[in-house]
């Protein structure tokens, strides 16, 4: 399954994601075509059966991939914090936005 990301019609949100394939257990979250010539996957996320486990890839010589290990719980709880945080971001920002 391949879902396609864009900007929300607001324009408040962009994102350089372009898709997100799922294929058995794995994820990958792919960069949007111009962002950067060397990049392609920008996370990669794991079903281990018990839980997940996320790389978030540098693509950087100085730094590490980032590795999160969380088990279905965790990974839930974030799932709730993150959408709120995410709600909350895309409130105020509208309200920095001109009136047409």
């Amino acid at each position: 399954m391949t879902k396609r990301y864009i900007t929300d019609e607001d324009g408040v949100t962009f994102s350089v994601v372009k898709d997100v394939e799922a294929a058995q257990e794995i994820s990958t979250v792919r960069a949007e075509a111009g962002y950067n010539p060397n990049v392609n996957a920008l996370l990669t996320l794991t079903n281990t059966g018990n839980g997940f486990v996320s790389v978030h890839h540098s693509y950087q010589s100085y730094k590490q991939d980032n590795y999160i290990c969380l088990d279905y719980d965790e990974a839930e709880y974030l799932y709730y914090a993150i959408g709120e945080a995410l709600r909350l971001r895309k409130k105020k920002a509208k309200k920095r936005l001109p009136d047409a």
